[in-house]
């Protein structure tokens, strides 16, 4: 079964090679790489690059407009495009600043094989210089809400259940907690969240310019020119 990875990049330069090359290292071969860069003032960085020439990552452009940021969710959008593009039996998400374990795909789709729709993982939590200060734990049990409790990184499903729950809601009200709300559909429609056995799946690393960090503290989720004082080490607003 194919994996098809969805990733959105937008102004943060500095780790997304790192993010890419945790998809690269990979155990689980069948997958796919789509990156939508949405309207970055750069664009990807040289290193970044160099790690798509692999065949199966593919990058799109966006010229993006502030208006087109104030009218909707713009990360669930380009989730749902992606989707469109793609063809694979199965969906995972991964931010641009974070990370996957080698064996996570490995383990979620011996899961999903085993007969689950959509599997979530534990996930490690990393400070801006990369040090853990926490794991977010998982749910009591699979019917349990999985609002604020499951992190856009730690999920993969199947397509269908994507197409069934009708994909991601873009309501530009929801640029905080679009993933929450996307969960809430995939429940209504009677999929279970089901913990993938193994320890750790994926990485959260926390930076100052995220769009959580930004939504926490008042500022716009696309504000790329803000930062708090002290700069380093950062330690975030959310905890899980």
């Amino acid at each position: 079964m194919t994996v098809d990875i969805l990733m959105t990049f937008y102004d943060a330069p500095e780790l997304v090679a790192t993010t890419i090359q945790s998809v690269l290292n990979q155990t689980y071969p069948d997958w796919t790489l789509t990156i939508a860069d949405d309207g970055s003032a750069q664009g990807l960085p040289s290193d970044a690059l160099e790690l798509c020439a692999d065949p199966r990552i593919t990058v799109l452009r966006y010229n993006t407009t502030l208006q087109d940021r104030r009218e909707c969710v713009r990360y669930a959008h380009l989730i749902n495009e992606m989707a469109a593009r793609t063809h694979g039996e199965l969906i995972a998400y991964l931010a641009q600043d974070d990370l996957f374990e080698p064996d996570r795909l490995e383990r979620m789709v011996a899961t999903i094989t085993a007969g689950a729709d959509v599997v979530y993982g534990i996930q490690r939590l990393l400070d801006s210089h990369g040090n853990e200060f926490g794991r977010r734990a998982p749910m009591a049990h699979d019917g349990q809400d999985a609002w604020h409790k499951i992190d856009l990184n730690s999920v993969l499903h199947t397509r269908e259940s994507f197409e069934k729950a009708g994909g991601w809601p873009t309501d530009s009200s929801l640029w905080a907690d679009a993933d929450g709300h996307a969960w809430r559909r995939l429940q209504a429609c009677g999929y279970h969240f089901t913990l993938c056995e193994g320890g750790p799946t994926d990485a959260k690393r926390f930076r100052h310019e995220s769009v959580t960090e930004c939504t926490t503290n008042g500022r716009e989720p696309w504000d790329r020119g803000w930062r708090p004082e002290p700069l380093a080490p950062h330690t975030p607003s959310w905890r899980p």
